[in-house]
């Protein structure tokens, strides 16, 4: 349309790509298949200067080049090469053009050129100009929607490869955490048979085997979340209740250790909606958590606080706490601090799991540092106003 509107012998479009530092041609059109383009100036540096400093550029008809002298860029030399050019632009040139260059501009950023050209010369007066530039800023629409469309490709393309990668993760996680289950009841099994005949390492060998089932179930559990095949059952539980859950299954790690409970003071009970037996496997994670990345003389601290519309826990230590850096990473499976001790325990699933059973009922697991080193790891799930649980009359 360009190259029919403006009577030119040939129209080119160039494509900007600045992450790779070239310019590809993206489109051509001309009268004549032997109409020569400028293929040989396009791999010089006309085009680039163009896609570079946003100034139009032409050849005369005499092959010497020149430059516009206003630019888009203030560092832009005043002239293309004192070898071939000129002080002056199109814009000033009383010899007619062979060839010229237009930048492609789309919210003040050069996404490409045009080049358009006449064997006999450009016929270019301000009403063609004018006529030139609306057509060249249409063409800018063009080469950016062509942009768009491919990175978009680009993108669903790598989201698609993520989810296959994740899928896959996801069915080898769970095909061998099976496998894993049914020689764990056996070693378990055979320790037992061991320990009746007064051998005291078969203790050693149950506590292992209790160890790598307690990861194989994480892995099945994570995978089942993450997959949606997690089954919840929200309904009204007592705050109280929950932590006095929670207390009593971390009991054996933690009795060495004082732990402090704060319950916020009231007359009606602190009351939420939420899958008790999920909700308390991600206390008990936070809790369990706290106690491994935490010196053992300094006690670990439980709040249960109303935050309207959450019911809030709060699990305190007095560890060394986590870098800025590392903060959104440690809500993923698998995490372990960089320098870490590597006989803590764990696979690094604990806090993952926490999350993903918060999320999955409405709540959410958030990490800040506390004030005089250590950490805070606060759960909420949907709290619930104690009219609410009073019967309709």
């Amino acid at each position: 349309m360009i190259r029919s509107t403006e009577g030119v012998d040939w129209c080119e479009v160039y494509l900007r790509e600045p992450e790779h530092g070239t310019i590809v041609l993206t489109a051509r059109a001309s009268g004549d298949r032997t109409s020569e383009g400028p293929s040989v100036l396009a791999e010089g540096q006309l085009v680039h200067w163009v896609a570079e400093y946003g100034t139009e550029a032409s050849v005369l008809m005499d092959g010497t080049s020149r430059v516009a002298s206003s630019r888009t860029d203030p560092h832009a030399p005043s002239v293309f090469d004192s070898s071939v050019a000129s002080p002056g632009g199109p814009d000033m040139l009383a010899e007619p053009l062979r060839v010229l260059f237009l930048p492609l501009n789309v919210r003040d950023r050069i996404v490409g050129v045009l080049a358009i050209g006449a064997a006999t010369g450009l016929d270019l007066g301000p009403s063609r100009r004018r006529v030139l530039r609306a057509l060249s800023y249409y063409a800018a629409l063009g080469v950016e929607r062509v942009r768009l469309v491919r990175d978009a490709e680009h993108a669903e393309a790598l989201r698609q490869a993520d989810q296959r990668a994740d899928q896959l993760k996801d069915a080898v996680l769970a095909s061998v955490s099976h496998d894993l289950r049914t020689p764990l009841t056996t070693i378990k099994a055979l320790a037992n048979a061991i320990a009746a005949s007064g051998d005291a390492r078969a203790t050693t060998i149950e506590q292992e085997a209790d160890r790598l089932n307690r990861f194989v179930e994480n892995l099945l559990d994570l995978s089942r979340i993450q997959a949606g095949g997690h089954r919840r059952n929200p309904v009204p539980n007592d705050a109280e209740d929950l932590v006095g859950a929670a207390l009593q299954q971390v009991s054996g790690h933690t009795a060495t250790r004082e732990v402090i409970v704060e319950l916020e003071s009231g007359r009606a009970p602190m009351v939420g909606l939420f899958d008790f037996s999920d909700t308390l496997r991600a206390l008990v994670n936070l809790l369990e958590n706290a106690h491994k990345y935490s010196p053992v003389v300094t006690p670990l601290e439980l709040a249960v606080r109303r935050e309207p519309p959450w019911l809030a826990f709060e699990v305190a230590d007095r560890g060394r706490g986590v870098v800025a850096a590392e903060r959104d990473r440690i809500f993923q499976p698998f995490y372990r601090p960089v320098d870490g001790s590597p006989d803590i325990g764990g696979a690094g699933l604990g806090l993952s799991i926490a999350r993903s059973l918060a999320v999955a009922q409405g709540g959410s697991l958030t990490y800040e540092p506390r004030d005089g080193g250590g950490s805070v790891f606060t759960l909420r799930v949907p709290a619930l106003d104690a009219a609410e649980l009073e019967p309709d009359v």
